[in-house]
């Protein structure tokens, strides 16, 4: 008997994924709201098998049965109320929308915030850990695949030529734009851990651009996207997304947040281009307006497709 011929996925607006109910895990909800960018409908997703799911995204891609894929945190508890504690964490995989678990993968450092799908139409993640760092995965490629070492699990990205400044860092919110003229750059908030005689201190987090090498796996290339400002140093850059205007422009939207300020307002300016190198940078022109067609941001978590939200981890590579 031949095998089924391969389901055919083509790329379409990720779902965006809103949560329902709080953070705490007594308190967590197993229902999800995914609205479509491009007609508002709202779907509802709810985990199988009594499962809590936190830090949701969906694919950027349907197949031709009109099916695309959430992943999510996902944690396990046993017991009851005030009892409750966990049995089991790390990433799961659904289809949509029947929910049905597709996967679900165990992990050493958990993840913290939604993943970040690789452009194309591979099952393929992006997403920060509890250590800081960003770590990718795929779900296509199975565990027994040659020179695979037995395992496909979750690695981290390598970043062998780091400028100096950057020994040691921690990964913040991220997004991966699709727009060409970026050329397949991720965008990401990013911290620095600076070492002194008294200790350690995390800078505050500023955006960055990342270019990964072809296969996905090594960061080649990178540089601050945003500019130094008045108090730049105590001003933090959260949030990023990347859309385009009616015109054509492509436009960064991101989260400041000055000193003293217990929630951060959206920042709107244009990218614009090194004529010499090419690099992404970020003009200065500023307006308080988030992006077009860009849900509002918060301080604490994004709710659209490719983004990634904050890592709340305490290691750094």
């Amino acid at each position: 008997m031949n095998p089924p011929p391969p389901i055919r996925r083509m790329p379409r607006p990720a779902l965006r994924v809103e949560l329902e109910g709080w953070r705490k895990p007594s308190a967590w909800k197993l229902e999800y709201r995914l609205r479509d960018p491009a007609t508002g409908r709202i779907e509802h997703f709810t985990a199988p098998g009594g499962d809590r799911l936190n830090n949701a995204s969906c694919s950027p891609w349907r197949d031709s049965e009109d099916r695309s894929q959430l992943v999510a945190q996902w944690v396990s508890f046993e017991g009851r109320g005030s009892g409750m504690i966990p049995s089991g964490s790390g990433i799961a995989r659904y289809s949509l929308p029947e929910g049905e678990l597709m996967d679900r993968v165990q992990l050493e450092s958990p993840a913290t915030s939604p993943p970040c799908w690789y452009p194309g139409t591979e099952a393929r993640i992006l997403f920060p850990a509890g250590d800081g760092w960003l770590y990718h995965y795929n779900f296509d490629e199975p565990d027994d695949e040659p020179g695979n070492d037995g395992a496909n699990r979750p690695r981290p990205l390598a970043w062998p030529d780091r400028p100096q400044g950057l020994e040691k860092i921690v990964f913040f919110h991220a997004t991966w734009p699709e727009d060409p003229r970026l050329k397949g750059r991720l965008i990401v908030g990013l911290s620095r851990i600076e070492v002194s005689g008294k200790g350690s201190r995390f800078t505050t987090p500023k955006i960055w651009w990342l270019q990964l090498d072809p296969g996905g796996t090594t960061v080649q290339a990178a540089g601050r996207l945003t500019g130094p400002c008045e108090d730049d140093a105590v001003i933090q850059e959260t949030h990023p997304q990347v859309t385009t205007t009616p015109d054509g422009r492509l436009m960064l939207s991101y989260t400041v947040a000055p000193p003293g300020t217990p929630e951060g307002r959206p920042r709107l300016v244009p990218i614009a281009f090194d004529p010499a190198t090419d690099a992404p940078f970020a003009l200065e022109t500023a307006s308080d307006a988030p992006a077009e067609d860009c849900p509002p941001m918060a301080s604490g978590r994004s709710a659209i497709g490719r983004q990634v939200a904050q890592s709340r981890g305490g290691l750094a590579r």
